[in-house]
């Protein structure tokens, strides 16, 4: 391998490489300069296409390249690329796939109208798999009720649409088969046990049955119980004086033969992959069916297309340049894809990765594909970066000491990965005036190691910046949770980064609980629910004594002033603060952060959808069925002041001054000589985060354990001295580079909080504050009516359907809305539009379409009707900074007459007097005037030219009526 670099003038830009970048060798420099250098060479920006794994790379990626063409923008091509910018090709491999399979639909033989979002198909597809296709040959009723008990019937279905596809799987009836078989082998008798219950403690399920469904060789019943009767006759359940028991070799027999096969049919994992090998296929066709495409649905779609030589000439002749990101990822589907696409195709080709970084099998990425693609490259095309610009030149000795050798072992090609020392690149202090290395290697219990960590934090925290300087990398939320609650325990702001999607958090199901008694306020038993959570601040015995719930005041208050204030008030007023306080507080920061963050995008869909409860359930919907790759993740706060906690997975591609590499001491589940080979390359990802000290536990004499058990630092250490002690190969290494290794003996004493000096640099005691709106402003949340225009009732006089008497609330709004959007960005006939949104209005439709025709054919003030705008944007998005807030919006139809801007807004609420008198009082009564100067100050930071004024059309009068600003 060649060292490459990118700044070099004689770098070979052309032709095919295969790069391999080690931990904080600067890939991502690397990609930027190569893009630049590209464009100078005469390919244009639109030719060159990037792609990386995940969402938040890619735009971290694009803000990368964007800056550095803005540096060397004296350059003509240079500047030409910037101008051009919002057309380059920068994905996710799921992203390009659908981009090239909508652009070149035609040639890859896709129906023109294919989506890669959900479709409702599948839901009819899924309810009729429950209703109709699920029989008991594949699942028992037992089996089902097993695997629904442990969620709700929700989480079950969402793990159907998410799961992937087992190799293989057993259906109920073949383990039934199985089980009668087997128990036909039996060579003892099995009667008479009722006498021996006595002899045993107390048993976790129901004796008799058991024995009468194994006489009956009934397996649904032995399932359906909770603890087998092999369990409950296990040796170290009997009491100490029994009587002789009849037939123990029955019993031993069983518990060999029959327990495993009763277990295996119990296993909620078991259950759910034959539910998964069954229902897979079934998915699959219907997302087809509909021209709809998942993940790996584009996957597989972009892998037939390009058998297609039309579809492959088109994407082959779109670019000149590829460059793919965390190559190491790659399964063998997507290299298919490239290497038929680009290899030997293209001017050049940058296959860029790490293979000591691979630890995503689990989302199918696939080491041996990314050696693979590594051989079809020439070895005059192999190159590396070789200087570590992250850490300092201390620790990078160390940790060239400790990894520079056989280590990294690939067990299906027997062999072991090269390990090519780095360099450093910076002149980084890691000296803290201590007797401590840059790599400190810690022996200890590790249940002490969490004592030990934070007594080391607080001992340098006056020697780095900010907590947020200090990381500590554990392998589970459970080590999390605990060196979270011992750090807050402490007075240490501390905060967990994770990976994991917002829905599978506790605030997101406490919101839901929350507007599911919102939505039935007088269930008493949904009230208690909530009150059973987070937001358990009413007393629950005040509840079951009066049968009243607190839930009916708070829907009218919900249903009077709005999800904004009704927050406001649900959490400052409803529930007390205090007691909000210290309820919410005992969940610790990290559910305060996420609340908030889920408070942000209900209030943001608010904004853009009006409230219902049918449409907060589809909200609540959507960001559970979103796949992996495009799911609101927890929100990772990484500039917060705070220790920052998280798994080692997703640690990597960050740094800190200080890590303690925790997770590397924790052992696992059993598993096979690729999972251990994989613990060893997360071991690497842990280590090389940090950039001035690396704190690692070092075992004891390792305990025997089965193979795939081994805690990576366990599998290192063997792999560190494979003939001799690995302790001495540790204390050579002391002796030349910057490695020292402590055996910890002393309890560890840590200063109680009250007793932590207060000073400017002490850390702050973690406490919830007061709830106040951290949200995006809006003119929703800044808005509050002055007085409520007096509603008729809503009547239908000789049952004639009226504008007046059309159902009011933001679902009719919503789908007038709609319409008007769809009437201004297609071409469809009006009347078309208003049959296919209609839905539960259809009575109006006459009604609703003289409204639409009525407001494009209104004289306007300033001389011109709707109906002559030739061109205008529907629900356009702003968000702009006002002193210490944001403000954000949505503007429903904006459009240029005569040189000027103007802005419509539609108004749906029914006014019993179209005067202009009345219109001006429902104005400032709803404050649209507020609402006309928030978006025209959004609109003077963008337009340059002349504003013409807003426009509010009141839809629902006898004829359209407006008021300009």
């Amino acid at each position: 391998m060649q060292r490459f670099d990118c700044l070099a003038p004689d770098a070979p830009l052309l032709g095919p490489h295969f790069l391999e970048a080690s931990a904080g060798t600067g890939k991502t420099f690397a990609i930027e300069h190569v893009v630049a250098r590209l464009i100078l060479k005469g390919i244009d920006l639109e030719q060159i296409l990037v792609v990386t794994f995940t969402r938040a790379a890619t735009r971290e990626l694009k803000l990368r390249i964007r800056s550095n063409l803005e540096r060397m923008s004296e350059h003509k091509r240079i500047g030409e690329a910037l101008a051009s910018f919002d057309r380059c090709q920068i994905f996710t491999i799921h992203g390009f796939c659908s981009r090239m399979l909508k652009e070149y639909a035609f040639e890859a033989g896709l129906q023109l109208g294919f989506t890669e979002t959900k479709d409702p198909g599948v839901e009819t597809a899924l309810r009729d798999f429950f209703e109709l296709k699920l029989t008991e040959k594949i699942i028992c009723l037992e089996q089902l009720n097993r695997v629904i008990g442990i969620g709700t019937v929700e989480d079950l279905t969402r793990k159907l649409k998410k799961g992937e596809k087992p190799e293989s799987a057993k259906l109920f009836s073949q383990r039934e088969e199985e089980f009668r078989l087997m128990l036909q082998k039996c060579p003892f008798p099995f009667e008479g046990f009722e006498a021996i219950q006595g002899n045993y403690k107390k048993m976790d399920g129901d004796f008799i049955s058991q024995v009468e469904a194994l006489i009956r060789s009934d397996f649904r019943k032995l399932i359906s119980e909770r603890k087998s009767i092999f369990n409950f006759t296990a040796s170290e359940n009997k009491k100490v004086k029994t009587k002789d028991l009849p037939y123990p070799s029955f019993l031993d027999w069983g518990r060999v033969h029959l327990l495993p096969l009763i277990e295996e049919a119990q296993d909620s994992k078991e259950i759910l992959n034959t539910l998964l090998y069954v229902w897979k296929p079934i998915q699959e066709k219907a997302l087809l069916d509909s021209g709809i495409l998942g993940p790996d649905e584009l996957l597989k779609g972009m892998s037939q297309a390009i058998q297609n030589e039309s579809f492959r000439k088109k994407v082959e002749e779109k670019y000149r340049a590829v460059l793919i990101d965390e190559f190491q990822d790659t399964d063998p589907v997507q290299w298919q894809i490239f290497e038929t696409l680009f290899l030997n195709k293209i001017e050049a080709l940058y296959l860029i990765g790490d293979p000591k970084q691979s630890i995503y099998r689990f989302r199918k990425a696939d080491l041996y594909t990314y050696l693979k693609a590594k051989d079809s490259i020439p070895v005059e095309g192999h190159f590396y970066l070789d200087t570590n610009f992250r850490s300092s030149k201390p620790l990078i000795d160390a940790l060239n000491g400790l990894f520079d050798r056989q280590w990294l072992y690939l067990p299906k090609e027997k062999r072991s990965l090269p390990y090519f020392p780095v360099r450093a690149g910076l002149e980084l202090q890691s000296d803290f005036g201590d007797d401590k290395g840059a790599v400190h290697c810690v022996r200890l219990e590790k249940e002490a190691m969490y004592n030990y960590i934070a007594s080391e934090i607080l001992r340098l925290k006056n020697k780095v910046l900010s907590w947020g300087a200090f990381a500590v990398l554990v392998r589970t939320r459970y080590e999390a949770i605990e060196m979270q609650s011992l750090l807050e325990s402490l007075n240490v702001p501390s905060l967990t980064r994770s990976s994991e999607p917002l829905c599978e958090s506790l605030p997101f199901v406490a919101m839901k609980e929350l507007f599911d008694a919102l939505h039935s306020p007088r269930n008493l038993g949904k009230a208690k629910v909530v009150l059973a959570g987070p937001f358990g601040g009413l007393n629950v015995e005040q509840i079951q004594s009066t049968d009243t719930s607190p839930f009916i005041g708070l829907r009218a208050l919900l249903d009077e002033k709005g999800l904004p204030i009704f927050f406001q008030n649900f959490l400052q007023t409803c529930l007390g603060k205090r007691t909000v306080q210290e309820n919410i507080a005992s969940y610790g920061v990290t559910f305060f952060a996420e609340w908030s963050q889920l408070l942000e995008l209900l209030f943001e869909w608010e904004q853009r959808s009006g409230f219902s409860f049918e449409g907060v359930n589809r909200f609540f919907e959507r960001i559970e069925r979103m796949d992996p790759d495009d799911a609101i993740c927890k929100r990772k706060e990484v500039d917060s002041d705070s220790v920052q906690i998280m798994t080692m997975h997703v640690s990597k591609g960050l740094e800190f001054d200080v890590v303690f590499a925790l997770g590397v001491g924790s052992r696992t589940q059993e598993g096979d000589e690729e999972v251990e080979s994989e613990k060893l390359r997360q071991l690497y990802v842990a280590m090389t985060r940090a950039k001035r000290r690396l704190y690692v536990p070092i075992p004891f004499e390792p305990k025997e354990a089965k193979m795939g058990t081994f805690s990576p630092i366990e599998l290192f250490c063997q792999a560190l001295s494979p003939e001799g002690s690995w302790e001495d190969e540790l204390r050579k290494l002391a002796k030349t580079t910057s490695l020292t290794i402590e055996q910890v003996e002393a309890p560890i004493v840590l200063v109680p909080a009250l007793q932590i000096e207060k000073s400017s640099n002490s850390p702050p005691v973690h406490r919830i504050p007061p709830y106040q709106a951290s949200y995006l402003l809006s003119f929703t949340a800044m808005a509050q009516e002055t007085c409520i225009e007096a509603l008729e009732p809503m009547t239908e006089p000789n049952g004639i359907y009226s504008a007046q008497n059309m159902p009011r609330g933001s679902e009719t709004g919503v789908i007038i809305h709609r319409i008007f959007e769809r009437v201004f960005s297609e071409k469809t006939p009006v009347e078309l539009i208003v049959e296919e949104e209609l839905g539960t209005l259809l009575a109006w439709k006459d009604v609703v379409i003289k409204i639409i025709e009525d407001s494009l054919d209104l004289p306007l003030p300033y001389g011109f009707c709707l109906r002559e705008v030739e061109k205008a944007r529907v629900e356009m998005e702003f968000i702009y900074l006002d002193k210490a807030n944001y403000i954000k919006g949505f503007i429903d139809l904006l459009f240029v007459h005569d040189q000027k801007l103007y802005f419509v807004d539609w108004k749906t609420n029914w006014l019993s007097d179209y005067s202009p008198e009345k219109l001006e009082a429902a104005i400032r009564a709803h404050q649209y005037d507020l609402q006309a100067s928030i978006y025209t100050e959004a609109l003077k930071r963008e337009w340059k030219g002349e504003i013409g004024g807003a426009i509010y059309l009141f839809v629902r009068g006898p004829k359209a009526s407006c008021f300009h600003a």
